[in-house]
């Protein structure tokens, strides 16, 4: 005669730790695709130029005018607009002209401009540049948190 032997099945000890490591990995997996995507939608301040002009007058003065825009989601509580010209000779290194555009807090999404005279340190008017003179330009733009977004980009020197 033969023997019947009973068949067993996996202990629900067993089974339980097996979906449960299934539920971990799972969530794992999900965590790390939704983790990637969300890194596109961090929080960034970013400038774009909209328009920059160096114009030079009849009487030999220089007219900087800028327009900027906050293509980030962050506002920027302070921007600056360096024009790397030297304004100051006498000192060594390059005294970079500045001015700040208003709005001085520039929102996601806001514009903000400036014209101004290009000036020396003591305040009289900038001459020293040739109609077709490349000159570079940086804005710098902080934010209330402290980071910094930057733009390089370069003017050239127009008559008026």
């Amino acid at each position: 005669m033969t023997q019947i032997r009973k068949r067993r099945a996996i202990s629900p000890a067993i089974t339980t730790l097996i979906l449960l490591g299934i539920a971990i990995a799972s969530g794992v997996s999900v965590f790390a695709v939704v983790n990637s995507t969300s890194s596109v939608a961090t929080v960034k301040g970013a400038i774009m130029i909209e328009n920059v002009n160096l114009v030079k007058t009849s009487a030999g003065e220089e007219y900087l005018s800028i327009t900027l825009k906050n293509a980030g989601n962050k506002a920027l509580s302070s921007t600056a607009v360096n024009l790397q010209v030297d304004t100051n000779p006498s000192v060594s290194g390059v005294q970079a002209f500045s001015t700040s555009p208003l709005p001085a807090v520039i929102n996601p999404g806001q514009t903000a401009s400036v014209y101004t005279r290009v000036n020396y340190s003591n305040g009289t008017a900038m001459t020293a540049h040739n109609i077709g003179d490349t000159l570079a330009v940086e804005i710098v733009g902080t934010a209330p948190d402290g980071s910094t977004a930057r733009q390089p980009t370069s003017v050239t020197v127009n008559l008026s």
